[in-house]
């Protein structure tokens, strides 16, 4: 079936326009005190029957815009941008570089069958429905796999909008390999460097140090302040029990990613060198492309 413009087919626009009209008539149920009437008299004692309607028509109606479920709704306009007080959602920020963009929604409604009890599906919908990140063959999206340095390239260079272009920087990443264009592309843009001997690795495993370092970079190729002084940095790291095993050439990096909310600093530990998972790597680049203002 063809595709509308935003990405949605005909079904959706129907569904949507349908569902809208439901919403509108489910609303001329509700009472002033914010509860809604089972029956358009006021008859009838399960007062809660309507009002749960409008949830699930409101939650379908976000599935097939393609935005978070109803529970996850950090993809909402808030009053300041919504009211014209702040920056246009989406528009990035003044500083970000002029090939930074946001990435428009074209899969609306992409899920995946292992990710309900996992704390990153809600930036797991959001970036699978832009296409910056896909699951398996079987539907899948497995948010406990690692990921490979060429893998983190290539959804930093979609997340961020940019072009593909293989640049030849590396001895080990040939013009025929899938991810050429992305690790060629993530080079460029100062979003990665290749290891001592000219290589990339592409097939490496991902540490979470190394994905933090690619993370700051690629927040300050989005215009956000990436700068730490020492002091913030030894602040921000001390309150991990294994700090002291995170390398110096990513203590900063690592420092700016929890501070800004990109890292999370509810655990106990850092665990650099540990593989990062796949959800951790998705989470890593919501919280990126939130702060950035380019969701």
């Amino acid at each position: 079936m063809a595709i509308c413009d935003g990405g949605l087919t005909p079904v959706d626009w129907v569904f949507i326009k349908n569902g809208r009209t439901l919403l509108d008539n489910l609303l001329s149920y509700q009472q002033p005190d914010g509860s809604f009437k089972h029956t358009s008299d006021g008859s009838g004692s399960n007062q809660m029957a309507s009002e749960q309607g409008l949830y699930g028509i409101a939650s379908a109606l976000r599935s097939a815009e393609g935005k978070n479920s109803l529970y996850r709704m950090d993809d909402a306009i808030d009053i300041g941008e919504s009211a014209g007080t702040g920056p246009a959602k989406g528009a990035g920020l003044a500083k970000k570089n002029a090939d930074v963009k946001a990435v428009p929604i074209t899969k609306p409604g992409t899920a995946f069958s292992d990710t309900a009890g996992s704390d990153a599906a809600g930036a797991v919908e959001a970036l699978a429905s832009r296409g910056i990140l896909g699951g398996y063959s079987d539907k899948t999206f497995r948010p406990g796999n690692t990921m490979t340095r060429a893998e983190f390239a290539a959804i930093a260079v979609r997340g961020l909008g940019l072009t593909p272009a293989p640049a030849g920087a590396f001895t080990d990443v040939r013009p025929s390999d899938w991810y050429a264009g992305y690790v060629g592309t993530a080079a460029t843009y100062g979003i990665v460097n290749g290891l001592p001997d000219g290589t990339f690795g592409p097939n490496g495993t991902i540490t979470r140090q190394e994905a933090a370092v690619m993370a700051a970079r690629a927040a300050a190729l989005c215009g956000i302040d990436t700068s730490v002084t020492t002091s913030e940095m030894r602040d921000t790291l001390a309150q991990f029990d294994d700090y002291v095993r995170v390398g110096p050439w990513a203590m900063k990096s690592l420092a700016f990613c929890y501070s800004s909310g990109i890292l999370s600093e509810s655990a106990l530990e850092i665990r650099p060198a540990a593989a990062v998972t796949r959800g951790e790597v998705a989470q890593m680049l919501f919280n990126l492309l939130e702060n950035a203002n380019l969701l």
